[in-house]
């Protein structure tokens, strides 16, 4: 089987280590990750090697982060998917590289399913840098 890939990038109006954080908090990734995930039971503690569990209306999932390079690269694994994203400062914003591939039977159209859901989450990260919080989403520098 062939995997697809969906790979899409968004300018973030901060620094790659406050990106980095909202990538890889709980609490922050409610806010743009979306509602697909019960953030209160998954284990999200994301470093090099750590195992996640993903838990969604009763399914749980599995994963493995493979790469964590903060603040530069965070990659896992979760079922038959690869999560990447890549960030590289750009003056006084991040140049974030989301990249997701999918493997197994059906891939294509997964990917094709998907590919507005990441494309709105990205934009709901964007926001959490240009829109005043009530509390700054990526933590103190």
């Amino acid at each position: 089987m062939v995997p697809a890939t969906i790979t899409l990038t968004v300018q973030l109006p901060t620094t790659p280590t406050r990106a980095f954080r909202a990538l890889t908090r709980a609490t922050q990734l409610r806010r743009w990750f979306g509602d697909m995930l019960d953030y209160d039971r998954s284990l999200l503690v994301f470093g090099a090697g750590r195992q996640l569990t993903f838990i969604s209306d009763g399914t749980v999932g599995q994963g493995q982060v493979t790469v964590f390079r903060p603040p530069s690269v965070l990659e896992y694994s979760w079922n038959n998917e690869t999560l990447r994203f890549d960030l590289d400062a750009e003056g006084e914003e991040t140049s974030l590289t989301f990249t997701n591939t999918i493997h197994g039977a059906g891939a294509q159209t997964i990917a094709e399913a998907a590919y507005p859901d990441w494309r709105d989450a990205l934009e709901r990260l964007r926001a959490l840098f240009t829109t005043p919080p009530t509390t700054d989403p990526g933590g103190a520098e």
